[in-house]
């Protein structure tokens, strides 16, 4: 400070961070004939006014529900209102994409849109919010362009499967699962095609498909499953495709793979095991049972060890014994 024509003159203007309210004092040193005076530390009292603002969210896609939110502080009371606008540029020039507001403002707090704003295309926008005080004591103030962008674009969908079950016998019913995550609220169907026995290429018949309906709604992923499924009548290895279909245009379709891991099912021919060896006649000698000693009897013991029955999976061949047990005819 100097003084200029016997005036107090400030060059330049003081700036404060962060917000609230400051206060001016005016010293004047005296002199041989004055005494040295100060002003009163209240008398003036300066508001440096904040902005901070939050856009919920920051990146959603095409037609979402896009909010913003500003808090106001460091004010003296104060008074107005706070309108919130989207712009397509980062300096928040040219057209006013959508405008949510005013707001009525009654002291220092938060204040949010209204109701959201939609946008149909893709890319970068910005939201800006801008206090206009009504009170004459605190400053208008707009929040920065550039500290607020919306990235609105398409999210990618994402599909994984799982057979059920990848291996089993003749006759084992083949089901299949797919699991739906990412998008912009998906929605469509999925259809689940079974290629039958030795088609490694996916291009032959399709022996079994089923469309399921995708209706839920975020957040992700959901599972959708077949309800039926294709009962095998031969061994071979048969392969699973699902494929989403999106019914709009938010979504991209998506299929996956013939091979995929997961979706490869391996069908066998499988040997009964376990007959009983209860099958001889009561009395007779036990080597006049050939059973005892065949190779069938040992399969029969290590299952008895090794499961529970009835057993579906592939035939077991382990811990078998060339030779039955040493046995002696009774006297």
């Amino acid at each position: 400070m100097f003084l200029l024509n016997g005036l107090p003159h400030f060059p330049h203007r003081v700036l404060r961070d962060p917000p609230g309210v400051y206060h001016w004092v005016a010293t004047y040193s005296g002199d041989i004939s004055n005494n040295s005076v100060s002003s009163i530390c209240a008398n003036e009292a300066v508001p440096v006014l904040g902005i901070v603002t939050t856009q919920n969210p920051k990146s959603a896609c095409a037609g979402a529900d896009l909010n913003d939110s500003a808090t106001l502080s460091g004010g003296n009371n104060p008074k107005g209102s706070i309108t919130f606008k989207l712009y397509g540029t980062n300096n928040c020039s040219g057209s006013v994409i959508c405008t949510r507001g005013p707001v009525q403002v009654t002291d220092n707090g938060t204040f949010s849109t209204p109701t959201p704003c939609n946008v149909a295309a893709e890319g970068t926008y910005y939201w800006q919010a801008c206090y206009n005080s009504t009170d004459g004591i605190n400053p208008s103030v707009c929040s920065a362009c550039d500290a607020e962008p919306v990235v609105i674009e398409k999210i990618p969908v994402e599909i994984s499967t799982t057979a059920n079950p990848t291996r089993g016998c003749v006759g084992a019913t083949l089901k299949d699962s797919a699991k739906l995550s990412g998008g912009c609220n998906p929605k469509g169907k999925i259809t689940f095609t079974l290629y039958d026995a030795g088609d490694t290429s996916c291009t032959g018949p399709k022996i079994f498909t089923e469309d399921v309906p995708v209706d839920h709604v975020p957040p992700s992923p959901w599972t959708y499953s077949t309800s039926g499924g294709w009962p095998t009548v031969k061994a071979g290895t048969y392969r699973w495709i699902a494929c989403y279909t999106s019914s709009d245009a938010n979504n991209d379709s998506k299929c996956t793979n013939c091979n995929d891991p997961g979706e490869v099912v391996v069908i066998e021919e499988c040997e009964q095991h376990g007959e009983s060896p209860y099958i001889g006649i009561v009395g007779n000698d036990i080597d006049f049972n050939p059973f005892y000693f065949s190779e069938k009897h040992q399969q029969f013991l290590f299952d008895q060890e090794a499961m529970t029955f009835p057993y579906v999976g592939a035939p077991i061949r382990q811990l078998r014994t060339k030779q039955g047990f040493p046995c002696r005819r009774r006297k």
